[in-house]
């Protein structure tokens, strides 16, 4: 058991997805929906976590996603671009907006960027 919450399983709230874009491209790029192991399309969803580095642990549920950390820990790397991976494999839409803010703090001013992610569920 990954986890309890009020009864309820991690496994139960999250898909645990086989995280295999090499294969999903080569589906795509054959002009075949990119399946996961069971041969079914991919369910739609964030990838929010990961139980070692080859399964993805989707939430089907909701699309809203909050990601904090410091600069360095791999926000974008190991998670921005699995959840863009998974998104195109499973047919969502998504779009980026990157807006800029100019920031004083300290009597320092500088340029402070800020990117949104959105993601849209085709049900």
């Amino acid at each position: 058991m990954v986890g309890n919450m009020d009864g309820c399983t991690v496994h139960v709230i999250y898909k645990h997805i086989p995280f295999t874009p090499k294969k999903w491209r080569e589906q795509a790029k054959n002009g075949k929906t990119p399946t996961g192991d069971d041969g079914k399309a991919l369910p739609q969803g964030i990838v929010v976590g990961c139980t070692g580095n080859t399964t993805a642990m989707v939430d089907t549920g909701d699309v809203h996603v909050l990601m904090v950390g410091a600069a360095g820990v791999g926000k974008t790397a190991f998670w921005l671009y699995p959840c863009i991976e998974y998104a195109c494999a499973s047919g969502m839409s998504f779009f980026v907006w990157v807006s800029w803010l100019y920031a004083s703090r300290s009597n320092t001013l500088r340029w402070v960027s800020f990117m949104h992610l959105f993601f849209c569920l085709h049900l």
